[in-house]
This record gives structure tokens, sequence and C-alpha cells, in this order.
């Protein structure tokens, strides 16, 4: 079968991939490639090649130079659009990318093409590429969150809908019935043979210390303020624990969840979208509280597992519905129990109680007792640990995810055949 991946627009490709879509489709990538003919389609940046192979997969990169005026032109119209009709979900963001990728699908033939997130690019496709079979895998709630007149037509163009979580699957069905039996659940995965915790490593083994690690974004809708309130109560308590920081400090843009959700606890994050955050946390922080907390902006994805080796506790604080982060699933790889909010889809990868402990998102105080429960409790924070990494093992393996893929490949592409012979 020949495959091809459509990276965001708003990212480019780089190996090794930065950011979890990119991760996603580099690690699913090149294990179908063992047995398909694979490209990737992303952004070309100065100094990246053109084209490269690596794993067997063919990765192609795209000048976009007239996007990028055309981006800078409509931006002051932006601001005046409709919140459900934002200029990232307009057919003129990036349409030179959508058209280039259109027109290099019709040249190769390809029998799938994949798309991740960016829903206006699949009618482009479809005009060009009457036969492809296109799936739209989304990795988070905008199809649902997104005026729906804009969306159904773009729907009727794919002939299946991913998402990575029950949570967004289901909004989808219930947002567009017509579409019901397009719609599926493909979870995330995690290489469960890199993200390992050998016998005896770990922070808290004969120490007094304790490490938590929080990995992900420093972004409002992630909640880092919120674990930082907790962790001021933790250390009243714990003293010695630390707390460390791992992510870049990248506001999401306000457009691209606060405008358009409806949640009142994201609604508020909208005063903490100007200005830099970090900075807003460092200063909440107490004098103390900030001799313990360590921000580490940039840690390669090979060496993420060095510090959750090191950690006890993981921390998702998330405020907004989080579809099924890779870091989390990183973490229960790792055997490290997590503590979460219990939102969106994160309440299908952890088990309460089981391999970690859900909490009510934008609830410090809730927070803080959780974590403190497993660090007060090394038994049940070693039986949770234990589980994760069965769970990780069993269920959210790239492997799995790959099958679980291939599966949906299958079926499409058989669906359209039967209907191809009956239409002759």
């Amino acid at each position: 079968m020949k495959i091809a991946f459509v990276n965001q627009p708003i990212h480019g490709t780089t190996l090794p991939p930065v950011g979890s879509i990119s991760i996603w489709t580099y690690e699913v990538a090149r294990r179908l490639a063992a047995s398909n003919q694979v490209l990737v389609y992303g952004r070309r940046f100065a100094g990246q090649a053109r084209q490269e192979i690596h794993d067997g997969v063919t990765y192609r990169r795209l000048w976009t130079a007239a996007d990028q005026w055309l981006n800078l032109f409509l931006q002051p119209a932006s601001r005046a659009c409709s919140p459900r009709r934002p200029l990232f979900a307009s057919p003129l963001f990036f349409p030179e990318y959508a058209l280039k990728v259109a027109i290099d699908l019709r040249r190769r033939q390809f029998d799938v093409v994949h798309v991740q997130n960016f829903s206006q690019m699949v009618p482009i496709i479809r005009a060009l590429n009457p036969d492809i079979r296109i799936v739209l895998h989304m990795h988070c709630e905008w199809l649902t969150q997104l005026d729906r007149k804009i969306i159904e037509p773009r729907l009727a163009c794919t002939d299946a809908i991913v998402s990575c979580c029950d949570y967004l699957t289901n909004r989808t069905r219930e947002a567009f019935p017509r579409f019901s039996d397009r719609c599926c659940t493909l979870h995330n995965g995690v290489d469960v043979n890199h993200f390992v915790k050998p016998d005896g490593e770990g922070a808290g083994n004969g120490t007094v210390a304790r490490s938590i690690v929080y990995i992900g974004r420093i972004s409002p809708e992630k909640g880092v303020h919120v674990l930082l309130e907790a962790f001021e109560r933790v250390i009243e308590s714990r003293p010695h624990v630390e707390l460390v920081l791992i992510g870049p400090d990248h506001v999401q843009p306000e457009q691209f969840y606060v405008s358009i959700c409806d949640d009142p606890k994201v609604k508020r994050l909208s005063r903490l979208c100007a200005g830099s955050y970090r900075s807003f946390l460092q200063q909440r922080l107490s004098p103390r509280a900030a001799e313990q907390v360590h921000f580490v902006p940039y840690v390669a994805h090979d060496h993420v597992v060095q510090y959750l080796r090191r950690a006890d506790i993981f921390v998702q604080p998330s405020i907004w519905a989080e579809p099924f982060p890779l870091a989390v699933l990183e973490a229960l790889a790792t055997g490290v129990p997590v503590v979460a909010s219990s939102t969106g889809g994160l309440v299908e990868c952890i088990g309460n109680g089981e391999t970690g402990l859900l909490v009510e998102p934008d609830n410090a105080p809730e927070l803080a007792g959780a974590i403190l429960q497993l660090l007060a409790d090394d038994c049940a924070r070693r039986r949770m640990g234990v589980m994760a990494r069965r769970r990780a093992a069993e269920e959210f393996s790239w492997e799995h995810t790959v099958q679980r893929l291939g599966t949906i490949y299958g079926e499409i592409v058989s669906r359209s055949s039967r209907v191809s012979r009956s239409d002759r």
C-alpha cells in the first residue's frame, strides 16, 4: 500500500522529530514502512533538505513562501473573524502547502493520505485526487468547537475520521451523526522498549528527596500555575521534594483553544495568554519553592526517559480537555504513577487508583492532596508503577497503534473497492 502523511503546516518536519504530532508521525511511519511505501509531507525551512529517506520513509518538504506572506497580510483582519471561524481554520491558512501536497499526491498516485488536524486541507486534496482514501486525524477538539457549517462539507470528503481518544470520537459522532460510521478511535502510542526503568533505578530509593516531573508546553491550558500552587502546599509537609518542569515556553495562541471553548475554566485562562507566562509563574513562587522548582526548557526526546527514570510521580495538571498526551504514556511505560486532571482522554489512559490518581481540573488543593497521598505511601506508588508499565506495554505500544491503524486503512480501501465495483 502507498501511504502519505501530511504534517501540520504550522510546524516543520525535523529528524529527529520535535513535538507530539511529529513524533507520532515519525514512530508510526517508520513502522508502516516495513511493509508499505510511506511518504511524509512537511513544510520546508531554510537549511533543510527538500527530500530525504530515513528508516525507509521518504520525507518531502515543501516551500510555502506565498503562505507566509498571505498569513502576514491576513493577520490584522483575523482579529475581526468570528471565534468559531478563525483564520487557522480557513482555507486561506496555508493554501499553497495544501495545493502542493494535493498536486504531488496526484502525480504519485497514493492509496491513502493521512491528514493531521487541519480539516481545510481535505477538500483540496479530494478535488485533485478523487479516488484516494482520506483519513482526517484529530488530536484536538476543533471539529466540534468550530462552526459546523464549515466543518461538515470537509468531513463529507473523508473516508475515515480518526481521533486520538474516545472523548473526541464521541463528541464528533454527537455533533455529526451523518458521519458517525466514519469515526473511530486510535490511541497514541509509546516506545515501551525505550521508556523503561531498570530495576533499582529511580528517585526515592533509600533517600529522603522525592522527584515530581511535568513534561509539556509551559502554557496556561496545561495548568502549570495550578501545579505550582499545589507544590507550595506539598512542600509544607514534604520540604525535600523537588519539581522538574520540562518543556518550552510556548504559550498556545488564545484562538486555538480559549476563544472556541465553552468551558468557564478554560475561558478564565484568557488573562494568562498575554505577556510572559513563565515570568508570571516565577513571580508567584515563594523563595523556598523557587529553590526546588527547576525549569528545563529543552530536552531531546530520546533523553526524556532519563528524567522519568528518576521520577517518583508524573503530573499532568491540564485545565482544558487534554486529548491523549504522549508524555503521560511515556511516564506510564517508565513505571511512574501519574496524577492528572480528570478531563478529556486522560481518564482513558489512567486507571484511577490503579496506575495513578485523577483529580478535578483547576483544583490546587485536590492536586496537592493526591501528590501527598502518593508521596506518603511507598507501597501504593510502587504498585501503581508496576501496573502503569504493564498497561502501557499491553495497550499503548506503537506496535499496537500501527496494527490498529493498518486495520482502519484496510477497511476504507476495501470499502472503496466494493463501491467502485458496484458503480461498474
